[in-house]
């Protein structure tokens, strides 16, 4: 099999192919052309999914994620997922039911998560909003006996890495009526 630097070469010194008729240079030029178009095709699709991320995410059970909330459009790409990547320091992967005690707590740390901050398109939260959190700050939250009720489908499974399932079962929030569609 060639490999791409040898289909280069023969292209760029047509000299070193064999003399040929127009007819069948040509063909093995197109030939060529097409196994370094879809090498190349194969290359960037391959860099594109592991740059963008898009392959499927899949939440704590290993099932495709679900949308946590659109109003607030909540997640680190504010495309209402839980999503979560190497560009994302802070892993905003837990899908959470802020409540009262949880927002207070919060601000009280530094993480003020009530004003609005139109400037970042951040319109304040208020008890009931599902935002994604940073899995940390769910963590600290825990610890401190505040921590919000968690969407389990919407929360991606890179959480699990900070986060055991069973304490995220034990704080699964169950009301499916007030679920953002």
């Amino acid at each position: 099999m060639l490999n791409i630097r040898t289909i280069y070469n023969r292209l760029l010194q047509p000299d070193e192919i064999l003399p040929c008729p127009e007819l069948l240079c040509l063909k093995e030029a197109i030939r060529l052309l097409k196994i370094i178009m879809n090498s190349l095709f194969l290359n960037v699709f391959a860099n594109l999914l592991r740059s963008t991320d898009l392959l499927m995410h899949t939440n704590i059970y290993g099932e495709k994620l679900v949308p946590c909330s659109n109003k607030p459009l909540t997640g680190y790409y504010r495309d209402g997922f839980c999503t979560t990547d190497a560009k994302d320091a802070g892993v905003h992967s837990v899908c959470v039911v802020v409540t009262k005690e949880f927002l207070a707590y919060s601000k009280s740390i530094g993480n003020d998560l009530i004003t609005p901050m139109p400037e970042w398109n951040f319109p304040g939260l208020v008890p009931g909003d599902r935002w994604c959190l940073c899995a940390t700050r769910w963590v600290e939250a825990w610890k401190a006996g505040v921590a919000p009720k968690v969407v389990l489908e919407a929360t991606h499974e890179k959480t699990l890495d900070l986060v055991p399932l069973n304490e995220l079962v034990k704080f699964a929030f169950k009301n499916r009526d007030s679920e953002d569609e």
